[in-house]
């Protein structure tokens, strides 16, 4: 019993000795690295203590060092020092304002500034408009010339100038030469082209416009076949034509109206569906002085030349070529017509 108790005690010893000598080595171990640490210290408050001394030295003034280029330059700005873009570059992630005026990064910002507020502003103004439209009131179109929308320009001298009128004018005798007989023409196309060109007030469109419509017409005497599929482009045309608030064109309407019906019955009866398109804007010249030129003289008091005779005229033709039912068409754009009938 002694001698196991014996055994046992040195072993314990042993353990204990060989414990101690591992916490030696640990000790030196940790006084090494604290003394490499306190030398490291001790040089870098060396270092910073010969930075304050070379400061305090009058040469070392930013006034009298010379001046140097910086060394690092971030997103086109110049800076003095790694660390003072990298500061930058936080200041901008974060929102900062830090970019100096001028700057490639300043004058980007101001565009786009700008570019916002433009494009802020042009739909602020089209909700504007859509509400001042919205509130704008209703105007009812009656049976008044007021209501009519103005014309839209001719395009008949775009179409002269591309060669694509059939006719010319004759030098000697003032008249008009087509390239081909008339009953060759697309009436289709031509017919509401002429009509159109009606509005023109200067030649040579004018003189082509208004005396080959002429002839059209007259060449389609016997066959209505031709104009009949064309009377609501004809009728927008002379709206058109009448829009233009021209004595003379006014006239010259009359007298297409008359020449239109006078191809056939056939055309007369058509023709009353669309009487609404020009008929209020007869009215609207039923009551005018007589004829005036261009230069605005009175051309004359003759029956023939008095532009109201010519509008009466003229509804009286549309009456006895319309048929039954046509004179309350009539009245109620024109009050003031009474029947021939």
């Amino acid at each position: 019993m002694a001698q196991s108790s014996l055994t046992s005690s040195r072993a314990g010893i042993c353990e204990l000795q060989l414990r101690k000598k591992l916490l030696q080595q640990q000790l030196e171990l940790v006084s090494n690295k604290c003394n490499r640490m306190t030398a490291v210290l001790e040089k870098k408050g060396e270092a910073q203590a010969r930075g304050h001394d070379r400061g305090a030295d009058p040469l070392s003034h930013p006034k009298n060092t010379p001046a140097r280029r910086p060394r690092n330059t971030f997103y086109g700005l110049e800076h003095a020092s790694t660390h003072d873009a990298h500061h930058t570059a936080a200041a901008r992630i974060g929102g900062a304002q830090t970019f100096p005026p001028g700057s490639v990064i300043d004058n980007s910002r101001k565009r786009e500034l700008i570019r916002k507020a433009r494009h802020e502003w042009e739909h602020d103004k089209a909700a504007r408009e859509a509400a001042a439209a919205a509130k704008a009131p209703v105007q009812r179109r009656g049976a008044g010339a007021a209501a009519a929308a103005a014309a839209t320009p001719s395009r008949f001298p775009g179409r002269y100038a591309m060669g694509d009128i059939p006719c010319s004018i004759d030098s000697g005798d003032g008249v008009l030469v087509w390239v081909c007989p008339l009953q060759q023409l697309d009436y289709h196309y031509y017919l509401p082209l002429f009509l159109d060109g009606i509005r023109c007030t200067a030649d040579p469109c004018k003189m082509l416009a208004r005396q080959g419509l002429l002839d059209l017409l007259s060449a389609a005497t016997g066959t209505p076949e031709r104009v009949v599929p064309l009377l609501k482009d004809i009728a927008m045309a002379l709206r058109n034509a009448c829009l233009t608030d021209s004595q003379e064109l006014v006239a010259y309407t009359c007298k297409v109206l008359e020449t239109l019906v006078g191809i056939g019955p056939e055309v007369g009866l058509a023709l009353v569906p669309h009487y609404k398109a020009f008929l209020s804007l007869l009215n609207k010249h039923i009551n005018d002085a007589p004829l005036k030129n261009a230069q605005g003289k009175e051309i004359g008091h003759n029956r023939k030349l008095d532009l109201s005779v010519l509008i009466e005229e003229t509804l009286q033709m549309l009456e006895r070529s319309g048929g039954s039912g046509v004179f309350a068409v009539i009245k109620h754009a024109v009050p003031t017509y009474m029947t021939c009938l």
